[in-house]
């Protein structure tokens, strides 16, 4: 994420005290990773799920790929919170590696993601992982698809969100009712 020129990684936890709250380590690259890395503790940057944020399911953690062409890689991280007794909604936070690369070594919250993508309103989703694309379109920016299913995993979707240049806005719930009833992709989903 910080362009220089090791690769990164990120590992999902969970709090012993409270293993619905997400929490997430980012471990910088370097030429001596194996030697300088001993624990989680060694992470460059920690998320944090905010007071009120918890995950029913693991916390799924990608690499989408460099969405916004800035030569940096940008991670991803899916959340499955219940949002009522038995309600479930699924956020797909996207953070760009030049926003997290800025930020101050230590712990930040999800407040700190660059957009966030949601899956179809008209299902009930259980979120899967954000897999990345590459660049499909040959734009320069490489594109991702943020997997879901319903139905006792009988039904799953995919939505593939376009990479573009800097500023992303968040990518709200793709509307079906727009497809069946008139055949043609919503107009206020852009990102497809």
């Amino acid at each position: 994420v910080d362009g220089d020129g090791f690769d990164d990684l990120l590992l999902t936890a969970a709090y012993v005290a409270d293993p619905f709250r997400p929490l997430a380590y980012l471990v910088r690259g370097a030429a001596d990773f194996a030697s300088s890395v001993g624990a989680v503790g060694d992470a460059t940057w920690q998320l944090r799920g905010d007071d009120g944020v918890e995950c029913v399911a693991p916390l799924f953690a990608a690499a989408p790929g460099d969405v916004d062409g800035d030569g940096l890689a940008d991670l991803a991280l899916a959340c499955v919170a219940q949002t009522g007794d038995t309600a479930l909604d699924t956020a797909y936070s996207v953070f760009l590696g030049a926003q997290v690369s800025a930020l101050p070594p230590g712990p930040f919250g999800y407040a700190a993601r660059s957009f966030l993508v949601q899956p179809s309103d008209q299902l009930v989703p259980y979120g899967g992982p954000v897999s990345g694309l590459g660049d499909l379109d040959g734009d320069g920016f490489d594109e991702f698809a943020v997997i879901s299913w319903v139905d006792g995993l009988s039904t799953v979707s995919a939505r593939i969100v376009a990479g573009h240049p800097d500023p992303w806005q968040d990518v709200g719930f793709l509307d079906l009712y727009w497809f069946e009833e008139t055949g043609a992709l919503d107009p206020y989903a852009p990102f497809l």
